[in-house]
């Protein structure tokens, strides 16, 4: 359990994250399915696809301007 600042109630509220759906990819165990519960809400996370060291277009992360550097 940990707690989550969440400034629209103005405080705390503490949160219970499970972890479950663990499959192989690539040798490493990992969690498919992610459930979230706290008093305010509740929401649970599907992974359907995970891929390890695959390549990225540099385009979809484009530098803001006047932060490129030469």
């Amino acid at each position: 359990m940990v707690k989550v600042d969440v400034p629209q109630i103005g405080g705390e509220v503490e949160q219970t994250t499970e972890f479950l759906d663990y499959r192989d990819v690539d040798g490493v165990k990992l969690p498919f399915q992610m459930t979230a519960t706290s008093a305010i809400q509740n929401y649970t996370i599907r992974i359907t696809k995970v891929e390890h060291n695959v390549q990225i277009d540099e385009a979809l992360f484009p530098k803001p301007p006047g932060d490129q550097k030469q």
